[in-house]
């Protein structure tokens, strides 16, 4: 009996000696796999906020808002929409954002004296794009500032 005894502690060791070899094996093969992956993957250059590369896009962003549009008298219709507007330097990126409080203010004129047919018409969204380039290209202080906004751009658009 006390040979069965010693004979199963020797087992339960070897078992107990094998399994900690085979984690650690596992361990060491995850940790090369996840070295190898962050290895092949160059870093990340560094990249200066200052003055964009040339050829690069140059975006403002115009917080999202809603409007009320022109309809017949019984219906009372929404747009919900926000902007990027794709400018051409950095002199009119910074106008833009100097005068962003009557950028929004013309924008809000400007698109809720829109038809809801407008609005929704497959090509609509295009047609309200060039009126908004057009009311940009004019100034909106005194003395005028020529802008050069090249495209705009709607990320979000809903009529209800």
């Amino acid at each position: 009996m006390a040979l069965s005894e010693t004979g199963s502690r020797k087992t339960q060791w070897l078992l107990v000696l094998v399994l900690v070899m085979m984690a650690g094996l596992a361990a060491t093969n995850i940790y090369l796999l996840f070295n190898q992956q962050n290895a092949a993957v160059p870093a990340e250059p560094v990249v200066e906020n200052t003055v964009p590369e040339a050829g690069s896009p140059i975006f403002v962003r115009i917080d999202p808002f809603t409007v009320n549009l022109q309809g017949d008298a019984y219906s009372r219709n929404l747009l919900y929409t926000a902007l990027w507007l794709q400018v051409e330097d950095t002199r009119t990126r910074d106008y833009l954002t100097t005068h962003m409080p009557q950028v929004r203010s013309q924008l809000l004129s400007l698109l809720s004296a829109q038809d809801v047919a407008l609005a929704t018409a497959p090509d609509g969204k295009d047609i309200l794009a060039a009126k908004i380039r057009d009311m940009l290209q004019t100034s909106l202080t005194t003395p005028p500032a020529v802008l050069s906004v090249s495209k705009v751009l709607f990320s979000e658009f809903i009529v209800q």
